[in-house]
């Protein structure tokens, strides 16, 4: 049973702005394809190690996975980039989430 993903730090551009996204991903190139679209960039992935993930039921937004990272905690939720990754990376914590919020 997985307890940690490994997560990278995708450099964003678009023709107004560039930002960081983290994201967790099997790869560099796994984590800046999420982002390929007509007009965003994902101009960069720089691994920033792996980092322990909990995963919790929401009754209003399903199972919600959360890390920190660098002090900072990150929660992804069903449409944000990685969580397809992170349900399949943790699919038996995953399905328990669900099961609590089934009773």
């Amino acid at each position: 049973m997985a307890k940690s993903s490994r997560f990278f730090s995708v450099r964003l551009k678009n023709g107004f702005d560039e930002w960081d996204y983290i994201a967790p991903a099997q790869t560099k190139e796994h984590a800046r394809a999420y982002f390929m679209t007509h007009d965003i960039n994902p101009v960069s992935a720089t691994f920033l190690g792996f980092s322990k993930v909990n995963v919790y039921p929401d009754v209003y937004e399903g199972p919600i996975f959360y890390t920190t990272i660098n002090g900072q905690t990150l929660k992804y939720k069903t449409a944000d980039a990685g969580y397809l990754y992170l349900q399949e990376l943790f699919r038996s914590q995953y399905n328990d989430a669900v099961d609590d919020l089934s009773d």
